[in-house]
């Protein structure tokens, strides 16, 4: 009786290749499905109810290394902590919070709320795989094809969801629930004002040195916290105010098509793309003007710093220019005629005023 010994296939990393989508691929190459394959390498950890993607606890890691033979600086590479990490310029990321610029993708038991985001060409492209900067919020396009990245199926609706592959449907290139040809999908050309704003953030966070910052700004980390407070305040913008209608007319943001005005009361990362996509748009035609540039037109079209200054930043650049800007307390104030000042009466008017009041006592 012969015996067979089973050597699996494993596949290396691609490059900026995001951690789930690695998994996922190595699971299908050795003939089972991301839910069994993750089952088997973390018998006791509900992996895909969690999102890899974003960090791993360093025991999970070590049996993921020893599991698969990689090391586990390149696995912890594929994750999107060491990007946020120096996004924010922090090593103490809270895993139970949100994070700032990091798309998140919710979950229903296995089921991803917000699918992983995808560019049509590249989906279609061998070897098939999801990139890591498709989880950042900033990258609304991809930057190869300069197409919106989408992260639904556009024919039935459905979440991204490659880790739901199973035995019968192991084509992440197609939709999971309908089989639609994510290749085949519409494609939406990036505006050139977001893609700059796009690439100008990649180019600073890889420390590229012919990058030029807007607005006096001098490093990556006041640059992302300054977009981010821009991102609030344009959202923030669509009220109906006539200081907002005056800046989006300037900005020629009423023209736009292909796009979703974003609503409030969500967070910027969970925004749609096509909102993101506006967001951008927006930011990138305001940081294209100069520092002096920008606060005259805040100026001239009435915008104050109560209307500016809606959430926290530790921009030095955005605390320049809200202090340059009008405060409506002050013009409040100066509204109302001034009060007449109270003298004090003269002891002969006294004595006249208690004169006339004693008989009354």
């Amino acid at each position: 009786m012969c015996s067979t010994t089973f050597n699996p296939v494993k596949l290396l990393p691609l490059d900026d290749e995001v951690l789930s989508s690695w998994i996922i691929r190595n699971s299908l190459a050795n003939g089972s499905d991301p839910a069994s394959w993750a089952g088997a390498i973390w018998p006791d950890w509900r992996a895909w109810t969690r999102d890899l993607d974003r960090m791993l606890p360093t025991s999970q890691l070590k049996i993921l290394s020893k599991s698969s033979g990689i090391n586990i600086s390149l696995l912890k590479s594929m994750t999107l902590e060491p990007v946020i990490e120096k996004v924010l310029n922090t090593n103490r990321l809270n895993s139970k919070k949100a994070w700032k610029w990091v798309i998140p993708t919710g979950s229903r038991n296995k089921t991803k709320i917000n699918g992983l985001h995808y560019c049509p060409l590249c989906i279609a492209t061998k070897p098939s795989y999801f990139r890591k900067s498709w989880r950042l919020s900033w990258s609304i396009a991809c930057p190869e094809h300069k197409l919106l990245l989408l992260n639904k199926c556009t024919c039935c609706d459905m979440s991204i969801s490659p880790h739901l592959a199973s035995y019968l449907k192991t084509d992440i290139t197609r939709c999971i629930s309908c089989g639609f040809e994510l290749s085949q999908a519409k494609q939406l050309s990036v505006d050139s004002d977001a893609f700059w704003l796009q690439e100008l953030m990649t180019n600073a966070l890889l420390n590229i040195n012919e990058v030029v910052l807007p607005i006096e700004i001098n490093e990556h980390v006041e640059l992302f916290d300054a977009i981010h407070f821009l991102m609030v305040f344009f959202q923030n913008s669509l009220k109906n105010l006539q200081p907002y209608k005056l800046l989006h007319e300037h900005l020629n943001l009423n023209s736009l098509e292909n796009h979703h005005t974003p609503s409030s009361g969500i967070r910027i990362e969970a925004r749609v793309y096509l909102e993101r996509h506006y967001l951008m748009i927006a930011i990138a035609r305001l940081l294209k003007l100069t520092l002096p540039e920008i606060i005259n037109l805040f100026t001239k079209i009435g915008i104050t710093q109560q209307m500016f200054m809606i959430s926290r930043t530790n921009s030095n650049i955005i605390s320049k220019i809200n202090n340059s800007l009008p405060d409506n307390r002050k013009l409040k104030h100066a509204s109302y005629p001034p009060k007449a000042i109270i003298k004090a009466r003269s002891i002969e008017e006294v004595d006249l005023l208690m004169t006339e009041i004693l008989p009354h006592l």
